[in-house]
């Protein structure tokens, strides 16, 4: 449902409903992508807190990509240098390749490393 492929119509709101079900399931892949989709109210009603609970939950339990959503997070925050730092340390975390559950793929990290610098220039 998430990209309307394998015969499937795109559905934000089933997206969401099948994001959630894995993640109560034991899934740390779809507890971070139930996190982004609470962050950013996709197919569902916006709650940034419980979409950065997610997103913190999943990290702590191994996936790269939920560190990457929470490193792009706080970059919006360009104005606060404390949010700068945090994205930055989080975003190379995330790039780190310590992680079990890994969901990053090229464009993503490519972006990562193009927002870590931007954000070093800017101090």
């Amino acid at each position: 449902y998430h990209s309307g492929k394998k015969g499937f119509k795109g559905d934000r709101k089933e997206t969401y409903k099948w994001f959630k079900k894995a993640n109560a399931a034991g899934c740390v892949k779809s507890m971070a992508m139930e996190g982004l989709c609470l962050l950013h109210g996709y197919g569902v009603e916006k709650d940034e807190a419980t979409g950065m609970f997610h997103l913190v939950n999943a990290e702590c339990q191994g996936s790269d990509f939920a560190a990457y959503a929470i490193g792009l997070y706080f970059s919006k925050e360009r104005h606060c240098s404390y949010k700068k730092m945090l994205a930055c340390k989080i975003l190379e975390k995330a790039l780190s390749g310590n992680y079990t559950h890994k969901q990053l793929v090229a464009s993503d990290k490519e972006k990562a490393k193009a927002l870590i610098d931007k954000l070093q220039s800017s101090d």
